[in-house]
């Protein structure tokens, strides 16, 4: 028994639990609201992630600037070992050597600072010296022993040409190297220069699309979050009518039943009172949609119940039409997104037009470590290298002209905007000032209604006027009431968009706090 007394406390507690998580309440101001949003709304959090994603792609373009450093290995397996067969050289000049040593006369030589001719010696390279006389010898008689002994010089000279190895190894077919490589870019025509530019546009451009998205973010949270004051206000009123036609009903029903006004006039009570049930069914669903895409907007879940603090409001103290289109030239967001392409398109132009001049850039390269790498191989290169398309089938050419013709495009895409935007704020500007004027009016209408349908609510308990004529006094007071209501959220989300296109969405809250600025809410 008292397990089952505690399993049925812990279901009560699980339930309470999962019912106040159902219908959590949450009360905002509209500031509250706007700064909640800006935490949870996954736009916010892809905006921060754009520009550091563009700020980094700015500093990889500073990377141009510098040299670029490579570590490289590679292993290389050849079909065979190369060599170098250098037998016909030795073929060459082999047959040289048999005709010298066995059919050269090298009698005969002149010797700088004696007269005539002397027999040189092989061994010194000087003038041989008669033991006899102590001179030079001269070829007198002597010529075949002085050709003789050459012979024998130039035979062995042909004996060491012969043993030599005139087919080397140069490189061994199987090799590996480890070597770095450095490549500077000295000059490419501007190009470096204007990747740079284009990163740092790129870079503002994800600054100014955030910026927008801000403001259209704003924009949706005035709707949704004004929404939600007007639904509950239309929920309000509804209820009232509700209430009203139902009491009319009772009333109905007695008088009908005394006898004091026909079957009819309560049937047409009852059939207002149903009319006036379904209005407050349908704007209590209405709350509850509204309540989801403010929840969404906010991001939070949908089961989440938000109570709105701040009111509908309006203010005839606005700034004058001038000054909207004057900020919207400062300040838009899309004329700055346009202005910007602007100068990406030029920017891109300078690249585009730097294909068609020369890039020198240094090199140079390190071996570091080798296996059966060639000796023959430098241990380090340097160098300076030059590249120049001259004829590329005039795409450079066609590229950087259509670049040139983006330009142009750009600017008349501008002129459209600024026309448009200008366009759009004199009809915000003037819609504001019709909603003003609606509200004025609907000031006297309301006391009208209100004093009309006090007294056919006194004749109809007099019996002086019917349910029908009671009935749609109300339902003017109703109308009236549900239309200024609408009036003032029409007036508060024109608003919203107006700043919007003139780039001052965060002066809503300004107008909001105002103590010019009139806030309105339902009153019975």
């Amino acid at each position: 028994m008292k397990i089952r007394i505690l399993s049925l406390i812990c279901l009560y507690i699980l339930a309470t639990n999962v019912a106040y998580s159902q219908t959590e309440k949450i009360t905002l101001t509209f500031e509250d609201a706007l700064n909640m949003s800006y935490k949870n709304n996954s736009i916010f959090k892809q905006n921060e992630l754009l520009i550091k994603e563009k700020k980094e792609e700015r500093k990889a373009a500073l990377g141009l600037y510098l040299p670029q450093v490579s570590l490289s290995a590679n292993y290389v397996y050849m079909e065979k070992d190369l060599h170098l067969d250098l037998s016909p050289v030795r073929d060459a000049i082999t047959p040289l050597y048999d005709v010298l040593s066995n059919y050269g006369n090298f009698s005969g030589a002149t010797i700088p600072g004696l007269p005539g001719k002397y027999i040189i010696d092989p061994t010194t390279g000087k003038p041989a010296i008669n033991p006899a006389t102590g001179m030079p010898m001269d070829f007198t008689g002597l010529d075949g022993i002085a050709t003789g002994k050459i012979r024998e010089q130039i035979q062995a000279g042909k004996q060491k040409v012969i043993a030599a190895e005139w087919d080397q190894m140069i490189q061994q077919k199987s090799l590996a190297t480890l070597s770095t490589n450095v490549m500077w870019p000295l000059y490419a025509g501007g190009k470096i220069r204007a990747a740079n530019k284009v990163a740092k546009l790129y870079q503002a451009d994800a600054n100014i699309q955030a910026e927008q998205k801000t403001y259209k973010h704003i924009n949706e949270m005035v709707e949704r979050y004004y929404g939600l004051c007007l639904s509950y206000q239309v929920e309000l009123v509804r209820e009232e009518v509700y209430n009203a036609m139902k009491n009319h009903l009772n009333d109905a029903e007695k008088m009908y039943k005394g006898g004091l006004i026909a079957k009819v006039q309560y049937l047409h009570a009852k059939v207002y009172y149903d009319d006036a049930e379904r209005e407050l069914k349908k704007s209590k669903r209405q709350v509850s949609v509204v309540q989801k895409g403010l929840c969404n907007s906010l991001g939070i879940e949908n089961n989440a119940k938000i109570i709105p603090v701040s009111k509908l409001f309006y203010s005839k103290n606005i700034e004058s039409l001038d000054f909207y289109k004057t900020s919207a030239k400062e300040n838009s967001p899309i004329l700055k997104l346009v202005e910007n392409k602007k100068s990406l398109a030029k920017e891109k132009f300078k690249v585009e037009r730097s294909e068609l001049l020369p890039s020198i850039a240094a090199m140079g390269m390190y071996d570091v470590a080798n296996k059966n790498l060639s000796h023959y191989m430098p241990e380090y290169m340097v160098g300076v290298g030059l590249k120049w398309n001259i004829f590329g089938g005039q795409k450079a050419y066609r590229k950087a002209k259509a670049a040139k013709l983006t330009i142009q495009r750009v600017g008349e895409i501008k002129e459209k905007y600024n026309s448009d935007i200008n366009t759009g704020i004199t009809k915000y500007y003037e819609t504001l000032q019709m909603h003003i004027e609606e509200l004025e009016a609907l000031e006297s209408s309301m006391s009208f209604a209100n004093e009309y349908y006090s007294v056919r609510a006194k004749s109809f308990k007099e019996g002086m006027a019917t349910s029908t004529e009671l009935v749609d006094a109300k339902l003017a007071v109703t109308k009236v009431k549900i239309e200024r209501l609408k009036v003032l959220y029409d007036f508060d989300v024109c608003l919203s968009k107006l700043l919007e296109l003139s780039g001052i969405s965060n002066d809503f809250l300004k107008v909001q706090a105002n103590q010019s600025t009139i806030n309105e809410e339902y009153k019975n």
